[in-house]
Formats: C-alpha cells, sequence, structure tokens
C-alpha cells in the first residue's frame, strides 16, 4: 500500500471515531478533576481535626495556666505570718517578705478588708509560688516565694469613660446627684470649681445642673472621677458655666467668656453633704431639748473633710471662746 493511501486510510478512521476519542479524552480529565478534588477534600478534612491553640490566661501580669488560684480577703487582727503559714510557708521566707522586700512594699501595711491571692504550683510538689496583695483599687504588691529577689508592684490597667449627669435639685445637690445616676462625689468636684462663684450653701429646691465628666474603671468596677470636663449650674435663676482647658500639664476651668474662674475670695468655706440645722428663733437643740434661738446655719461634712478660709489672709489673733461664735476674736 502506498503511502498517500495509508494517510488517506487514517483520516478516515479518525473522522469516524472522533467521538470516540473525544469521549475517551474528557473521560481522563474529568477523572484527573475527580481526583484533585477528592484530595484536597481530604486536606481539609485533616485540617478540621486539629486543635485550636489555647491562648495563656495571665493574673497580676503572670501567667496561670500552671498554677491554681487562690482568693481571700485580710481580716482583722490577722497578720503575715497567720496568712502565710495557712498555706506552708516557712519562717524564712516570711521574714524574708517583711524585711527584704520593706523598700517594695512594707508588709506592715496591710490592712483588713483587703484582696490577698496565693497562685499554688500543680507539679507533683504543691506548694504556693506567688503572693499577691491588692494596695488599693489600682496598684498591687506581687511576692515571689521561691526567688529571694523576686518582688514588685504592678498596676492595673484603669478605663476612662465620658460621663454625663444632670438632674433637678429638690433637697440637696448631693442627693440629686446621686438619684440621677451620678458619682454623688461629684458634688465635692462641683463646688471646687465653683467656688468662686456659687454660694453652695445657698443652693436650693428647684436649681438644676448638667456635668460632663470623666469615670474611671477597673475591671468593670468604678474607682473614681476624673476631670470635670464641662458644668452648667442654675442657682436661683443665674447661669453658671465651667470649661475644663489643659495648657502645659496644668489643668483649669473657665467660663463662657474665657475667665479663669478662680476668684480672690470663696463663696463657701467647706465641702458639705447637707445642711443638719437651719436659722431659727425657737430650734429645739439636739442635745439639751431646749427650745431657744438658732442664728445660723449648721452643714454636715464627712470627717476630714478640710474647711478653708475664704480668702489669702495672716492670723492675727488666736483664743477660746465659752459663749461659741468668737465674738471678742478680732
Amino acid at each position: 500500500m502506498k503511502f498517500r493511501e495509508i494517510i488517506t486510510l487514517l483520516k478516515d478512521n479518525i473522522k469516524s471515531h472522533a467521538s470516540t476519542y473525544l469521549c475517551a479524552i474528557g473521560g481522563i480529565f474529568l477523572f484527573i478533576v475527580i481526583a484533585l478534588v477528592l484530595s484536597g477534600d481530604k486536606d481539609i478534612s485533616d485540617n478540621s481535626e486539629v486543635e485550636d491553640v489555647k491562648e495563656p490566661e495571665f493574673l497580676y501580669g503572670i501567667c496561670i495556666d500552671n498554677y491554681d488560684v487562690v482568693v481571700d480577703t485580710i481580716r482583722k487582727n490577722q497578720f503575715l505570718s497567720n496568712i502565710m503559714l495557712k498555706h506552708d510557708v516557712d519562717y524564712n521566707t516570711i521574714t524574708r517578705i517583711e524585711k527584704t522586700h520593706r523598700k517594695t512594699f512594707d508588709i506592715r501595711k496591710i490592712r483588713p478588708g483587703q484582696k490577698h491571692t496565693f497562685l499554688i504550683s500543680r507539679d507533683s510538689i504543691v506548694q504556693p509560688v506567688f503572693w499577691i496583695y491588692e494596695i488599693n483599687k489600682t496598684d498591687y504588691a506581687v511576692f515571689s516565694l521561691t526567688d529571694s529577689l523576686n518582688a514588685w508592684v504592678g498596676h492595673k490597667e484603669v478605663t476612662t469613660n465620658i460621663e454625663v449627669a444632670e438632674g433637678v435639685i429638690t433637697s440637696s445637690l448631693w442627693e440629686a446627684i446621686a438619684a440621677n445616676g451620678g458619682d454623688p462625689y461629684l458634688t465635692l468636684k462641683l463646688s471646687d470649681i465653683f467656688a468662686w462663684t456659687v454660694d453652695f450653701f445657698g443652693i436650693q429646691q428647684g436649681d438644676s445642673f448638667k456635668v460632663y465628666y470623666e469615670h474611671k474603671y477597673v475591671e468593670g468596677e468604678a474607682i473614681g472621677i476624673g476631670n470635670v470636663l464641662a458644668a452648667y449650674l442654675n442657682n436661683a435663676g443665674e447661669e453658671h458655666y465651667a470649661y475644663y482647658f489643659e495648657q502645659n500639664g496644668k489643668g483649669e476651668h473657665f467660663d463662657r467668656e474665657g475667665d479663669n474662674l478662680r476668684k480672690a475670695f470663696l463663696k463657701a468655706p467647706s465641702n458639705y453633704r447637707r445642711i443638719s440645722s437651719t436659722f431659727s428663733n425657737a430650734r429645739k437643740h439636739p442635745v439639751t431639748k431646749v427650745v431657744r434661738p438658732h442664728h445660723g446655719v449648721d452643714y454636715a461634712a464627712a470627717t476630714g473633710t478640710p474647711v478653708v478660709t475664704i480668702g489669702d489672709g495672716t492670723v492675727i489673733e488666736k483664743g477660746w471662746d465659752k459663749k461659741g461664735g468668737g465674738q471678742d476674736c478680732a
């Protein structure tokens, strides 16, 4: 058979079986695709079986994954030795904490009611490794019970929220702020801010207020007030404004005209919570039970509240007046 005839025969054969060849090629291609998909599914299945890595847990800056945490509170008449011996801490370690680490934190200053924590190892030998004492809401002292040189004071993270308190006074500013969900200590802040412009002894029913202030939190617990950013007080129809401005690291409050609220003389010489006794010509004395004139106003304040003069000056005389009132003093 000639070469030309062979070529012609092959062409005719391919044409007649073209569909068969295409099906075969398509089948091979489909097999390859299915094999790849199945291989990918297996990899995905294998990956899904990998366990999630647990994030380490920290307390007081220490990873506690390998420790048991024992939390307690300092009790009245409880000393360091009582606390430590309860957890089998030896006397040498107790002495070291009391003397060696006194510069870090003087252990004699521990107070009843304060929280303290032991971190106890989970090894074959169970023993306390760290002791932590909470100095206050934000600071704590850490003592290593196995390392003679390891002790430090740490600080919890403090978050600050901007909050608003507003309301109308029905009895006292202190009670009005508390009744409207604000921190009652805002009363002291406001009395400091407006001390030169408002007589807080003259606050009366119907007066209103609105305050924007910083409220500080540690672990979700409110721990105190920061700066009062803006304040409004309507006292007997007279409006008072205060705006906080900080410059060169020092903050002051200014009125709407930009004038500093600090003046030469204070309107009131102390911070008070309530009026305990008003001006009267016939007041029954709380101790003697005798009805007699009371020509003055008594204000109740917490023990330790500072009492200041209304302005700078010089003391020229001091003395005791058995009648009260100091009528004979200059």
